[in-house]
This record gives structure tokens, sequence and C-alpha cells, in this order.
């Protein structure tokens, strides 16, 4: 990521930024949450949601899916009901799926360390009744102290300003997290206005 990418979003783009559907808990604490899976409610909502998306006859010219594997079925689940090029989102041109970490948490194990002992962090204050949600995006940054969330918005920025035809979409649909969620949407809103 050393060069900066020079491509903007269209003037005109709709961001659809979606949380994955309900997931089996970690079975490892924040360290084992990457393989993640949905739960057979997961898969329903996943489907419900497709159904919605096709209900409304919304047509993405672009979907960015993180790695995490309850995101990727997600939008997986919701594609068979609205589709991309021929019906088949794994073989789209238009699909882009995370690779690794991305569009999960920060590439570099420094900062993906840091994102654990936040989430850790969280946990526990949850646990003792600090805060109501283990999961605010706010709170998350609040106890960012490395910067490592700058860093994240960043990279996500240049991977999704990095894909090709990315600059005429205009409708674009992203299945990610809930705090991730956040941050990709604040990592594109410069480029959006």
């Amino acid at each position: 990521m050393a060069d900066k990418v020079k491509q903007v979003l269209h003037p005109d783009a709709i961001i659809y930024l979606f949380r994955h559907g309900h997931s089996l808990p970690s079975t490892n604490g924040p360290a084992d949450d990457f393989a993640r899976v949905l739960s057979e409610q997961g898969i329903r909502q996943a489907d419900q949601l497709g159904q919605t998306i096709a209900t409304a006859r919304i047509e993405f010219d672009q979907v960015i899916c993180s790695a995490a594997p309850r995101a990727k079925a997600t939008g997986y689940g919701a594609a068979r009901h609205f589709g991309m090029t021929g019906g088949n989102p794994l073989n789209a041109n238009r699909w882009y799926n995370g690779n690794g970490r991305e569009l999960y948490s920060p590439t570099s194990d420094e900062d993906y360390a840091a994102t654990l002992a936040v989430t850790e962090e969280m946990e526990r204050q949850f646990k003792n009744g600090t805060f109501l949600s283990a999961m605010e995006y706010q709170k998350f940054k609040w106890l960012d102290s490395t910067g490592f969330f700058d860093r994240f918005m960043e990279e996500t920025r240049e991977v999704i300003l990095s894909l090709p035809g990315i600059a005429e979409a205009h409708k674009i649909a992203i299945f990610s997290h809930a705090v991730i969620g956040n941050a990709v949407a604040e990592a594109l809103l410069p480029q959006h206005v």
C-alpha cells in the first residue's frame, strides 16, 4: 500500500452497509472471532435480507465482502436472491472478497494485536457493567491508544478505492461487521462528499 490510491467514489454513489447475520459465539474469546460462522438464525436472516433486496429491486454495481466467514455467508446467502452477473456471486467480476484480515481488522500483526487488546478490554468492562454494549464504535475508538483504528480506516479506503470500476459504481454493497462497518463508512465518507 505504498502508493496512494487516486480513485474516488462516484459523486452519486450510494453505499449499502450490511452487518452479518446472527453468528455463533467465539469458542476462544476475541482471538477466535474471525472464524465465527452464522447460526441457523443468521442463515435465515441472510436469506430474508436477500429477499428484501430483491423485492426492493436494488441492483448493486459492486459488492464488497469482509474475509470473515460470517460476513461472506451473509453476502452469499443474500445474493442468491438479488444475484450478481448471472446470479453466481462467487464468479462475479463485481464481487470482492477481502483476503486475510482485509475489511475485518488491521492487516499488520501489531495493529491486529492492539485490536484484540481493545476487544478484550471492552469485554472485561462489559462484564463489569461499565459499558452497555461490548462493541459500541465510539467506545472502541476511545480505547484505541495506538492509532490502529485510523490506520485500519486508511487501509480500508485504499482497498476499496483500488477496486477496478469502483469509481463508476453507483450502488455499492458492503458486508462486514458492526464496529468495522462503522469504520468502513467513516473511511469512505471523505471520498464521498
